[in-house]
């Protein structure tokens, strides 16, 4: 199982943690809590802070 949460970007008093056996579909369960539960981090982002984001997002799933 792969998993990414909010504190393995850097982001503190959230514990959500996305989970799936594929990465793409847990970096698609994580941004969809970025944008729920997190819109002012993703709202204004540019397009490249966006993939900047992605790219450490990838880089933050690890094997649970």
């Amino acid at each position: 199982m792969l998993r990414v949460g909010c504190k393995d970007i850097g982001m503190e008093g959230c514990d959500v943690v996305a989970e799936d056996r594929e990465v793409r579909k847990v970096e698609e369960k994580f941004f969809d809590h970025l944008r729920e539960r997190h819109p002012e981090l993703i709202t204004w982002l540019t397009v490249e802070q966006y993939r900047e984001l992605e790219h450490k997002v990838k880089g933050a799933v690890r094997y649970a």
